[in-house]
């Protein structure tokens, strides 16, 4: 039973981590519907509407981003940092980091799992439960 509990909360810890990284693309795509919006609906495009986000929210969503790429950079350097910059940042499926890498797909697997393991034990120590930064990082 304690077994089980500790997994529950080792999957709901990388859910954070995991959630804080593929925020990179998210926030990515966000930025290129912006471009988009301003580019074929004209400049200053103001709304609620899906595709309308006011202006200063690009810089938020830049601030964002560098967060995420600063967190990864701050990681050891080994195999499981490249991953996680190939796999979030890049954009790159796991079965291509692994290629990149030259390992098999199954190692790309287990090395995403011990990535997201270390990823998570720097994540808490630097973020609150709520999100906010304990310290710069």
């Amino acid at each position: 039973l304690r077994e089980v509990s500790m997994q529950k909360n080792n999957t709901g810890k990388y859910a954070d981590v995991k959630n804080f990284l593929e925020s990179y693309l998210l926030n990515k795509k966000m930025i290129e519907m912006l471009s988009y919006e301003r580019e074929y609906f004209g400049a200053q495009s103001q709304g609620d509407g899906f595709l309308m986000l006011p202006g200063g929210d690009e810089v938020l969503l830049r601030s964002k981003m560098f967060n995420v790429r600063k967190f990864i950079t701050t990681l050891e350097n080994n195999n499981c940092k490249l991953l996680l910059y190939y796999h979030y940042i890049r954009g790159n499926s796991v079965e291509r980091c692994a290629e990149l890498l030259g390992i098999s797909r199954t190692s790309g697997f287990r090395l995403k799992r011990r990535a997201l393991e270390l990823a998570a034990d720097k994540y808490y120590s630097l973020f609150n439960s709520d999100g906010s930064p304990i310290s710069s990082f």
